[in-house]
């Protein structure tokens, strides 16, 4: 059915050139009969009449939010309708042309304009929906069904309508006239009923009941859930305005919002319902704003119900809920009203969020509190309803007068609050938070239900209390107004969990508390009270981790400093960290000690050791080499890099990469006696897993080298000694409780190595050679001093000296042969490494927090015994020019360890 239908609207100019854009015509002004205004029942503010400045001062504007527009066409272009950065805000499907009528950009101003809009940031997509009249004015509308699907679909749920039949009073009109096989009405019906809002004029004929289009669930009831009708009232009064239809049997969706307007779009003043609806609409987008989970049902109920009662007290036929009030309805619902509710309920659903519904809310109906988001009620509620909470968290903070019912997927927490009635815990959760809770009728907690309490928080209930075994989580004084509170192994905390005035029955069948406290509760006819202390934290992660070395050390370490804090108030700051650590969970409580442990403070002297050795090995393999080609002089540069890991049971396991390069200088002093020098720079990294950390360090180092072969050349023995200065870098995270923080510290350090090996040839054939060798290896770490200030649980220790003594056994094998690219040796070999001395690499450490408690930081130690295998090639390519590459693979603990590969190449003087 195509449908066209009237702007209600009057416009003026404001200069002295007469009318401008639209009305006059059939449905303008009207003639209808005036009744006589009621005035309102309150002192009516004309600086604001909508009270809206009070949100716009909380911030309020509508940002983030689209509404859509159905009218004649829209100036996208127009400054009102430009955003901070310049680009419009006000939108329009250029596949709807539209009549050249500007009724669409007053309509769009009063919603959205920077200047006089309800919604100054707000967004608005405009479906242009013009239409030239019968008569030939451009006065009238021609809305189409994908108009609002392509609005619909671009996110709008709030649209607004000035238009309508002036003529037609929905009380003379059949539902064959608008019937709901009209794919615009079908469209209504469908979306009103679900998730939109729509918005109407309300009509211009003064008459005293409102156009068809405004008051169309008169014909079609369901259609109330996501439908306004808007009548006027004069801007200066308060009271209805002569054009205005008022709101006559549309009454229960109905509101006044002022009319005329002086607009910024074009120079022009106006009035009709036609602006009176978009105030609506933009007061719409700020409840949405506030309130991004409401359907339009629960923005109608909000608008609605907080609307200022003017004229007959309660809901009347001319003003319907009254004047709105956009910052109250931005504060959520003031009515629980079966008539606005159109049911019996409230019904509140919605994940993820926090609101707050702060009005004092009253009314007839109850509240349903669904979804996983949290509900906050902070007013004083009266409404009789009762209270159903399905899912999420039902928070009181204010009053509320009616019964609530926990079902098992709701929690209700009361902070503060009174309940007026019963409280009935059909397996959800009561939490009892810091201010407290009281109730005035009975709290009934069924087997499977659980009451939360947070220690200190008074819990009184005048009737009586069923407990039917049920579950108690307690929860010690935390985050709120009261501090985190350390709880010693002795006298800890006592408190009230519960009183009834009329006596308990029953009791709780199992007590909570976090893992590191111990409870005893006690229970008279009328009382419940409780009393918690502390675990032995080494004991209890010695039983609950297996024995894990990492945690048993660090809670070693935490006993010893909480031994302390049980007979000391001293350290208030470092008390308030232990308390959070008191309220972990067992994966909690493991993650903290992993992070607090400071292990990669030893550990990463592992990696120091290894860098070491891989430097090491790869001047052990150019001594190996020295003397095949008979130099006088020669230079040599190299380039190395491997991947390894660090690794100990019970201990945080590291990968570990590393590159750098050696320069030398060596001379064949006689036949038989090689020296030289070289200088090395390195840089590891190492990434811990187990929250240890992240090291990193840079070694410069220099050697001095040589090698002596024996008369025969079988026997030779060689040698090196060095020193290094190293520069380390610790990054890592402490997690207390569910906080972490980010340490870092740095130290020098310097080391001092020496190698001496002894070896026999034996030449198997003219060109394989077999030596056995035995060697000495000492290698010493000095790690500086360091301090993590950035925590209270960050660590500070003094520089201490690692050292260790090592012998070597090995086999070499190596053959010699000659082809295109030169003479080459390949060699390979494998050694044995035992450790004289066990090097743990632990050391002596305390907490920033608490400087003066020593304890003991372990971490991945030295291996005892390691296994080396190796191979490499060196080609004589010139008289002048060699190279060579090797390949070395360190096993220790049945594992590889480390895998370094080097090559480079010597240039020989004549």
């Amino acid at each position: 059915m195509k449908r066209i239908l009237l702007l209600p609207l009057i416009l003026t100019s404001i200069l002295s050139c007469g009318s401008s854009g639209g009305g006059g015509g059939s449905g303008g002004g009207g003639s209808g009969a005036t009744a006589t205004p009621v005035a309102p029942s309150i002192p009516f503010n004309p600086g604001d009449p909508h009270n809206v400045q009070e949100t716009r001062s909380e911030g309020y504007d509508g940002a983030g939010v689209t509404v859509g527009i159905i009218d004649t066409r829209f100036n996208v272009t127009n400054a009102e309708f430009k955003d901070s950065s310049g680009n419009s805000r006000l939108s329009e499907d250029a596949s709807f042309v539209g009549v050249n009528n500007i009724h669409g950009s007053l309509v769009a101003e009063v919603i959205g304009g920077k200047t006089i809009g309800m919604a100054p940031d707000v967004k608005m997509y405009g479906a242009a929906a013009g239409a030239v009249c019968s008569d030939g004015t451009n006065r009238c509308i021609s809305p189409k069904v994908r108009m609002y699907e392509d609005l619909y679909n671009s996110g709008v749920r709030i649209f607004n309508q000035s238009f309508g039949i002036d003529s037609l009073s929905v009380t003379d009109a059949k539902k064959t006239d608008f019937p709901l096989s009209d794919p615009v009405i079908n469209f209504y019906a469908e979306k009103a009923g679900t998730d939109s809002l729509f918005i109407w004029a309300n009509g211009n004929a003064g008459k005293d009941q409102p156009q068809i289009e405004s008051g169309l669930p008169y014909l079609y009831p369901e259609l109330q859930k996501g439908w306004i009708a808007v009548t006027a009232v004069d801007s200066q009064t308060g009271e209805i305005s002569s054009y205005a239809n008022k709101c006559g049997v549309a009454q229960n969706w109905c509101i006044a919002a002022v009319g005329d307007y002086t607009f910024h779009v074009s120079n022009v003043t106006g009035e009709g319902t036609s602006f009176a609806s978009p105030a609506v609409t933009g007061a719409a987008a700020l409840v949405q704003q506030k309130y991004p989970w409401m359907n339009g049902d629960l923005i109608r109920q909000s608008i609605l119900s907080t609307a200022t009662d003017v004229g007959a007290a309660g809901v009347d036929a001319v003003y319907g809920w009254g004047l709105l009030n956009a910052s109250k309805a931005a504060n959520g619902p003031a009515l629980f009203d079966k008539r606005l509710a159109l049911g019996d309920y409230v019904n509140v659903s919605f994940d993820n969020y926090t609101s707050t519904f702060s009005n004092n809310i009253s009314g007839d109906a109850g509240l349903t509190k669904s979804g996983s988001g949290t509900l906050i009620l902070s007013g004083n509620n009266t409404y009789t309803g009762k209270n159903i909470v399905n899912g999420g968290i039902l928070k009181v903070n204010g009053q509320v007068l009616s019964q609530v019912d926990i079902q098992s997927n709701g929690t209700l927490l009361v902070d503060g609050g009174i309940i007026q009635n019963n409280v009935l815990n059909h397996g959800g959760t009561m939490i009892n938070e810091g201010n407290g809770t009281t109730i005035h009728g009975i709290y009934m907690a069924s087997s499977e239900a659980v009451t939360e309490h947070a220690m200190g928080a008074e819990f009184k209930v005048h009737g009586r209390v069923i407990l039917n075994n049920s579950k108690l989580y307690i929860k010690t004084p935390g985050a709120g107004h009261n501090i985190y509170k350390y709880i010693n192994s002795s006298e800890g905390i006592s408190g009230r969990v519960l009183s009834a005035s009329e006596g308990i029955e029953s009791t709780f069948g199992s007590v909570v508390v976090p893992v590191l406290l111990n409870s005893e509760i006690t229970q008279d006819s009328n009382n419940i009270d409780l009393k918690i202390t502390r675990k032995n934290v080494a004991e209890f992660s010695a039983a609950e981790y297996n024995s894990d070395s990492t945690r048993n050390n660090s809670s070693e370490n935490l006993e010893k400093v909480f031994q302390v804090l049980d007979n000391s108030e001293a350290n208030e700051l470092f008390r308030v960290q232990a308390a959070l650590i008191q309220q972990s969970s067992s994966h909690t409580f493991a993650v903290t000690l992993d992070s607090i442990s400071g292990q990669i403070y030893a550990s990463a002297q592992a990696l120091t050791f290894q860098q070491m050795q891989a430097v090491n090995k790869d001047l052990s393999n150019r001594l190996s080499m020295a003397g095949y080609n008979k130099d006088n002089t020669g230079v040599w540069f190299n380039a190395l890099g491997g991947a390894g890991q660090l690794y100990e049971s019970g201990y945080a396991k590291a990968d570990t990469h590393f590159y750098g390069g050696q320069l030398g200088v060596d001379k064949n002093i006689t036949d038989n006696i090689i020296l030289g020098a070289a200088a090395a720079f390195t840089e590891a990294k190492a990434d811990f897993d187990r929250y240890a950390g992240k090291a990193k360090s840079q070694n410069v180092g220099i050697s001095l080298y040589g090698k002596y072969t024996f008369a025969g050349d079988n026997m030779y023995m060689l040698g090196r000694v060095g020193a290094a200065y190293i520069t380390s870098d610790v990054d890592r995270d402490v997690v207390i409780g569910n906080y972490a923080e980010k340490l870092s510290a740095d130290h020098d350090d310097y080391a001092f190595s020496g190698y001496g090996e002894l070896g026999y040839k034996f030449m198997v054939t003219e060109n394989i050679g077999l030596t056995p060798f035995a060697g000495l290896m000492y290698e010493s770490v000095r790690r500086g001093s360091f301090s993590e200030d950035d925590s209270l649980f960050g660590l500070k220790a003094d520089s201490k000296t690692y050292n260790q003594s090592s012998g070597l056994v090995g086999v070499k094998a190596e053959t010699t042969f000659n082809w295109m690219a030169g003479k080459t040796t390949l060699q390979s070999y494998l050694t044995w490494q035992g450790a004289f001395n066990d090097e743990d690499l632990s050391f002596d450490a305390a907490y920033t927090g608490m400087p003066d408690q020593k304890f003991k930081v372990e971490g991945i130690g030295l291996a005892d015994n390691t296994t080396w295998f190796g191979i490499g090639a060196l080609t004589e390519i010139t008289a002048v020019w060699s190279w060579y590459a090797n390949y070395d693979m360190q096993i220790e603990k049945s594992r590889i360890m480390n895998n370094v590969f080097s090559v480079g190449a010597r240039y020989s003087f004549h």
